[in-house]
């Protein structure tokens, strides 16, 4: 049994550590360690960096059932967490356990700290005045959040409720998509979804699958929050594309899939009735890029014209 008390003279300090961390291509949390100092725990490590990624976000979680359930502690904690942490060793993270609770008790008590991107950047689209977030990734600059860009026809918001474009943004029509797009952005290729792939680590050859393809370069674009929870759903944000579960309309002029699954248009043509497309599900961690139906109503992701 490990306990924290608070308000008593003796402090029983049988505490064991147990730590979770995550492991992406654009960061790397390593050196992870603790110590106890009294009514304090005091975790260190060493933060990594991609070549252009200079900022991250640091989160530390908390899990008195062995994992099974994590809370994330925001009061009570201070050092190297929060955003606009940047690379560096000796990087620690100091929590006052009893500053926000009377106890900390359990048998399987275990810390999980996470690192993602941070993108300061952003552009205001002359049009609406709607500001968007993008990021370098490579040496391509994506939207960091979908396109809202109100049309008078061939756009829907989720449910048809406002509220759900404002946070997933406007799900378009094939034909509409290839003109959405902001003056010095566009919506991009087949070819230029390679391309970032290539850099997430795809190979080549797995291009001639009409399916899922990589590894977990799929859950490396997805959004740390709002997926629906197994192993391979929520996801990292390695490289600060932030891609929300913000589900599509399907042949059928339903909408589906809102927490579950996601779909991007390209502007890459298939057969008459087709275009390439790019979706990402909570039931893989891949990345799946094939030929669609253009009847189907998708996301937006513009990259910046070179």
């Amino acid at each position: 049994m490990k306990i924290f008390y608070k308000n008593l003279k003796c402090t029983f300090l049988l505490i064991l550590f147990s730590f979770l961390f995550n492991h992406v291509q654009s960061q790397q949390l390593t050196n992870v360690a603790a110590k106890q100092d009294g009514k304090k725990i005091i975790i260190t490590y060493t933060l990594t960096g991609k070549q252009d990624v200079n900022e991250y976000e640091i989160k530390f979680f908390v899990s008195t059932n062995g994992g099974m359930n994590w809370e994330q502690l925001t009061n009570g904690i201070n050092g190297d967490i929060g955003s606009k942490v940047t690379p560096g060793s000796l990087k620690n993270l100091i929590w006052d356990v009893l500053a926000t609770r009377d106890k900390l008790q359990g048998d399987n008590i275990k810390f999980k700290i996470t690192a993602s991107y941070v993108s300061d950047l952003s552009f205001t689209d002359t049009r609406d005045g709607k500001t968007y977030k993008f990021v370098k990734i490579g040496t391509q600059t994506w939207m960091a959040e979908n396109l809202n860009f109100y049309t008078s026809s061939g756009s829907y918001c989720y449910d048809n409720n406002k509220s759900n474009c404002d946070k997933y943004g406007r799900l378009y029509g094939w034909g509409t998509s290839k003109k959405v797009c902001p003056s010095g952005w566009h919506l991009p290729s087949d070819g230029e979804w390679k391309k970032l792939e290539i850099f997430m680590g795809i190979s080549k050859s797995e291009f001639k699958k009409t399916s899922w393809r990589g590894t977990d370069q799929g859950k490396k674009l997805k959004s740390t929050t709002g997926w629906w929870k197994n192993e391979n759903s929520t996801g990292t944000d390695a490289y600060g594309f932030n891609a929300l579960a913000g589900g599509f309309v399907n042949v059928d002029g339903a909408f589906i899939g809102l927490g579950t699954c996601t779909a991007f248009w390209t502007s890459t043509e298939g057969d008459e009735t087709g275009a390439y497309h790019r979706y990402l599900s909570y039931e893989h961690s891949e990345i799946s890029g094939g030929e669609t139906q253009r009847i189907y109503y998708h996301y937006v992701r513009c990259v910046k014209d070179l």
